[in-house]
């Protein structure tokens, strides 16, 4: 049973960095306008940066030891915030040849084409929710063996956990809703050229009702707090997200 909002942008392929970065810095306004409580630096990387970046996804895979919390600052020693963002961004755009939709003998299964360019920035709405990834990934030709609509538009996704923001209270869980649908509401009214793709299953951006939204909230709580009773029943220990052990009520 899933409570999810996301979001998948597109802008076309022959539109000039400039136009992107244009849209970018726009949404980067408006989330530290809307009280984010993270708002990281516009980034624009090119693919020799992405080659450093996929190195350190590289040795965090390989890596045999225990896992670090936070495995890209690991590999940077802690010292570069911002490659540490683009290296989580990197890691979660990569276009990879699995999966149900993938059928080609062209490439091997798990081929994978990491983007060619990246421009947006990484922030968080508040305590308790996931990233939002405010990024543009532009992907070389090889791209189409994958997914041929990669190779012709700048594409975003993001779909940031607010999961943990109920737990904290319901009034934080729909202040960071809230924040995130018009986030993207205003980017578009700003640029209409912008295609937008959105799942609300709060339904709060078809239906702009915030009873509505509140009461799938607690249908999904409700739900999450009846798995949590079953597994501690059966003596398993339930872990939020976030490490905080979850309590029966």
């Amino acid at each position: 049973m899933p409570f999810e909002f996301a979001v998948g942008m597109s802008l076309p392929g022959h539109f000039r960095a400039e136009t992107v970065r244009r849209v970018v810095e726009y949404g980067h306004e408006v989330a530290q306008l809307l009280g984010f409580e993270m708002v990281g630096d516009v980034f624009d990387v090119d693919a020799d940066t992405i080659r450093d970046v996929v190195e350190l996804i590289q040795q965090d895979l390989e890596y045999e030891g225990p896992r670090p919390d936070h495995p890209y600052t690991f590999w940077l020693g802690g010292a570069d915030e911002r490659m540490c963002q683009v290296a989580e961004i990197v890691d979660r755009y990569c276009a990879r040849a699995t999966g149900a939709k993938w059928e080609s003998a062209l490439v091997p299964e798990g081929y994978t084409v990491y983007p060619s360019r990246l421009i947006g920035f990484y922030a968080k709405c508040g305590r308790g929710c996931g990233p939002l990834y405010f990024a543009f990934a532009q992907y070389p030709p090889e791209v189409a063996l994958i997914d041929p609509p990669y190779a012709n538009m700048w594409s975003a996704f993001t779909d940031p956990n607010e999961h943990g923001a109920y737990r904290i209270s319901e009034a934080h869980f729909v202040q960071c809703h809230l924040r995130h649908v018009w986030l993207f509401r205003l980017v578009k009214k700003r640029f209409p050229f912008l295609r937008l793709r959105v799942r609300d299953d709060g339904e709060f951006w078809q239906e702009q009702d915030i009873h509505l939204l509140l009461e799938k909230g607690r249908v999904y709580a409700f739900f999450l707090n009846l798995v949590a009773n079953n597994l501690s029943e059966a003596g398993f220990e339930v872990v939020a997200p976030d490490g905080e052990v979850v309590r029966s009520e």
